[in-house]
């Protein structure tokens, strides 16, 4: 008999699947969102980005063509997930004016979120394979670009008809330098993507958020539902007392 000696070896395989169990869960129910945008348009016909607090700025040389309706809108479709209902961003490259290459900054701004450790999530059902969207942050007035990259692998007539999952793209938030990109943008004057950060981000609050597009002309991009969720305090927490839980009854076993 083995008096209070603990044997890992009895709940270990028992424990992870709790841990594994736990983390997975934690994405689906212990998950907040802290900023969400469903570029929502009930109007019946398509509207200026600018009519929701949002900015679109066209070229090398960032035309604002923000309350403009012939090249970014906000269409009164339905969008994805369909249960978000109608309304979603839309960037149409073939009818764009001035003359492009494709280029674009999408983006709105607010007071302060702290975004450490989230996720930020998007849908997007473009009509090529050949747009790049790019995620842009403002932090302490400066714009920045992800280094990471999205495109769809099949093209698309509508964002409305694909399933989430297949036009689902993700983002994880990280502060680290080589994640980011300076981002020049002067309205009426200048837009362009500058050299990867050199040091870390100064931090995890931003003041905006958007999008920028490349090589998109005379393509059609389209984007909805943009999420950014964290995850709750209380998970780390329930992770801790189930593994105090099931080390007690481990060590309780062991005595047997």
């Amino acid at each position: 008999m083995n008096i209070g000696i603990f044997n890992p070896r009895r709940c270990t395989p028992f424990l992870i699947m709790v841990c594994l169990s736990l983390l997975t869960a934690s994405k689906s129910f212990c998950a907040t969102v802290i900023y969400n945008e469903q570029f929502d348009n009930s109007t019946g016909t398509s509207f200026a980005v600018s009519t929701i607090g949002w900015s679109s700025y066209l070229g090398s040389t960032a035309s604002n063509i923000s309350t403009q309706v012939n090249a970014t809108v906000i269409s009164a479709a339905t969008g994805n997930p369909s249960a978000d209902g109608t309304g979603y961003f839309g960037f149409i490259g073939s009818g764009t004016y001035p003359a492009h290459t494709g280029t674009l900054s999408f983006l709105t701004t607010f007071s302060a979120v702290d975004i450490a450790g989230s996720t930020i999530t998007w849908t997007m059902a473009n009509g090529s394979t050949a747009p790049m969207v790019q995620l842009l942050i403002q932090v302490n007035g400066n714009w920045y670009v992800s280094n990471q990259s999205f495109s769809n692998t099949e093209t698309y007539t509508s964002i409305s008809t694909p399933s989430t999952a297949s036009i689902l793209q993700t983002l994880t938030f990280s502060t680290q330098a080589s994640a980011w990109s300076a981002f020049t943008l002067t309205p009426w004057s200048s837009m362009s993507v500058g050299s990867v950060l050199s040091s870390d981000l100064s931090s995890s609050s931003i003041t905006g958020i958007g999008f920028y597009l490349s090589n998109a002309a005379d393509a059609t991009v389209r984007i909805d539902s943009l999420t950014v969720t964290v995850p709750e305090p209380g998970t780390i927490g329930l992770l801790g007392v189930c593994l105090l839980v099931w080390g007690a009854r481990g060590i309780k076993r062991s005595r047997a």
